[in-house]
């Protein structure tokens, strides 16, 4: 499997350097640096593609949307929710990007609910009951 995506890669890559505003290219390189586990190459692909401006408003809100998704994996979840909410003021449909902000919203204040619990141990209610 890692030779056929190094070849996509490649091919890719040939496409870009005669078509450089190919939404679609950037998209797939994006695909195949994360699936390598390379973030950060997949998010700046992922920021070419928005770079090319798309008119379709649907396919800009999927790649905030992928942006979003790049940016939780590399736990960089303030970013990660700023990406899902551009994708949901683009199209207020995109469900999934509306449940992974409820998502990284629990996390921080799960986040919160820990630390302040390390630090004042089970002496002080958290909240009323």
């Amino acid at each position: 499997m890692a030779g056929r995506t190094k070849e996509a890669e490649k091919m890719t890559l040939d496409i870009i350097s005669r078509e450089g505003s190919c939404i679609e290219c950037y998209r797939l390189l994006s695909a195949i640096y994360s699936k390598r586990g390379n973030y950060t190459e997949a998010l700046d692909a992922l920021d070419r593609a928005l770079q090319q401006n798309p008119s379709d408003l649907t396919v800009r809100a999927e790649l905030y949307f992928s942006k979003g998704n790049q940016l939780r994996e590399m736990n960089q979840l303030d970013r990660a929710f700023e990406s899902y909410k551009l994708a949901v003021e683009l199209k207020p449909d995109q469900s999934q990007a509306w449940m992974n902000m409820g998502g990284i919203q629990h996390i921080k204040v799960a986040n919160r609910t820990s630390f302040l619990k390390s630090k004042l141990g089970n002496s002080v209610p958290l909240c009323d009951k």
